[in-house]
């Protein structure tokens, strides 16, 4: 049987942390372009390019929700750029 260091624990620990987080964030992210594609038929690369810079979830689950609501790919593209600017996505 072999010990793990208490370092070694943290380092497991945080590891696990961080590939949850970015599993949660490219699942919100490719949730984002499934509802686009399936209300307007398409969303252009420079969209998705957009989406996918951003990291942070809240951010994401809110336009997760706006994807849904908004009448069209542009009221989209204004929402994302309010809600996450580009300098503030990664």
């Amino acid at each position: 049987m072999s010990y793990v260091l208490s370092a070694e624990r943290f380092g497991i620990e945080k590891g696990l942390r961080q590939g949850l987080q970015e599993g949660l964030q490219q699942g919100l992210q490719q949730s984002i372009i499934n509802v686009l594609e399936t209300r307007f038929s398409t969303a252009p690369e420079t969209l998705v390019d957009s989406v996918n810079q951003v990291a942070d979830l809240d951010m994401l689950n809110d336009l997760h929700r706006q994807a849904i609501l908004v009448s069209s790919l542009a009221e989209f593209e204004q929402v994302l750029h309010a809600i996450a600017p580009q300098d503030n996505t990664a």
